[in-house]
């Protein structure tokens, strides 16, 4: 009897359901017209219907049933569609989760999420405690005298934590540059490594220095005034010099062919890396802009006003070109000054300022030519008199 009822169950649920009628993807076998009714999910590799509810095949006896969760056989629209799987067991209303698909890219983990019924797709978690070589995350995911921190080139990792002498005390610092400046500044400190931590303002850098000495900057200092393009020209000549006859960038827009001694209007813009403003950890920043109208020879012909910007520098200059023929560029500069604290003389030094960004148009001046203008004819009257002229002349010879 039992054998008769599973028998006439799989039977009806493999059979009874299909029509001819073609349907979507979900009911219908790919290739061929056969569909389960009424939204039924067939399985693609056993041409059985499922109900909505539950729509994966499943072993039972000599014959199939149907789960709301994907079974080892489960072959249809919803696994071909799933990226991933969640294992689950117990009851459709309240099913206990077993296991979830992960994977890495890189140190972030994926991690297998129903984003729709019955449809599973990897999603993001980003950098997890526990997963994808990330041991840790805050100071609190390692144990008693650890730190999160660097270890051998990889951040996310524990620690022993660093804990400074009677006689020491932390340094924090926003980069690592500056960390690493401050330590050379001052070699009388025997500062520590640098090293990346997590602090109650988030992640610094940290080194840890003798106290003796150790004094930071109380006031932002007064940088030095730009050089200016007399002094700058000198390392550039030879690349304002390379730009002639060569593409202009697009960084500068303008005419590059001009009639002398006319007015003619360029747009600058140039862009860098913002300079390090925070000052009060020993290390600063400044940057300076300008343009200049310069000759092939490299004469200053005109320049404008030096700003101090921050990374960018948008200019539209209006200039007179030269009045005689000659070949010239319309250069626009960026330049920067670094600057360091020396917690020993608490003194500011200034490093060379140097050109971070420069781009130039090169411009030619030319002559426009016109066409000449024809002259009027002479008229009847002229024409005649030179008409007799040349026959008076032609019989005086003949009889001559």
């Amino acid at each position: 009897m039992k054998f008769k009822i599973i028998f006439i169950f799989s039977f009806i649920l493999t059979l009874s359901l299909f029509s001819t009628v073609s349907g979507q993807e979900l009911s219908c076998l790919p290739g061929t017209d056969i569909c389960c009714n009424g939204g039924w999910v067939i399985d693609y590799t056993e041409s059985v219907c499922c109900p909505p509810n539950a729509p994966h095949l499943r072993s039972a006896g000599s014959g199939f049933g149907c789960l709301c969760f994907e079974s080892d056989i489960s072959d249809n629209f919803f696994t071909r569609n799933s990226e991933c799987n969640i294992e689950k067991t117990g009851a459709c209303t309240s099913p206990s989760i077993v296991s979830k698909e992960k994977k890495c890219i890189g140190n972030e983990l994926q991690e297998c999420t129903e984003t729709e019924n019955f449809i599973f797709e990897f999603e993001n978690k980003g950098k997890v405690a526990g997963e994808c070589g990330i041991e840790c995350l805050s100071n609190s995911d390692c144990g008693e005298g650890e730190e999160c921190g660097w270890v051998e080139g990889s951040f996310n990792r524990c620690r022993v934590k660093r804990i400074p002498t009677d006689s020491e005390e932390e340094v924090f610092f926003d980069k690592l540059s500056q960390c690493n400046l401050f330590k050379s500044a001052n070699p009388g400190l025997s500062c520590r490594d640098c090293l990346l931590s997590e602090t109650n303002d988030g992640l610094k850098y940290i080194s840890i220095c003798n106290k003796e000495g150790i004094e930071l900057p109380n006031e932002e200092p007064t940088p030095p005034s730009p050089n200016g393009f007399i002094l700058l020209i000198q390392n550039i000549i030879d690349w304002i010099r390379g730009l002639f006859n060569s593409f202009f960038k697009l960084s500068i827009t303008g005419s590059s062919i001009v009639e002398p001694n006319t007015l003619q209007t360029y747009n600058i813009e140039l862009t860098t890396q913002v300079p390090d403003s925070i000052w009060n950890d020993g290390t600063y920043e400044v940057q300076y802009a300008n343009w200049a109208l310069i000759s092939s020879n490299g004469e200053i012909k005109e320049e404008g006003t030096w700003e101090r910007v921050n990374g960018s520098y948008n200019k539209e200059v209006i200039i007179t070109t030269p009045s005689n023929l000659e070949d010239f560029v319309v250069i626009g500069v960026i330049t920067q000054i670094d600057m360091t604290y020396n917690s020993t003389t608490l003194e500011w030094s200034s490093s060379e300022e140097r050109i971070v960004n420069k781009e130039a148009i090169d411009v030619k001046t030319k002559l426009s030519v016109t066409e000449p203008e024809e002259p009027p004819p002479s008229g009847f009257t002229n024409l005649i008199d030179r008409i007799l002229d040349w026959f008076r002349n032609f019989f005086s010879n003949l009889f001559s």
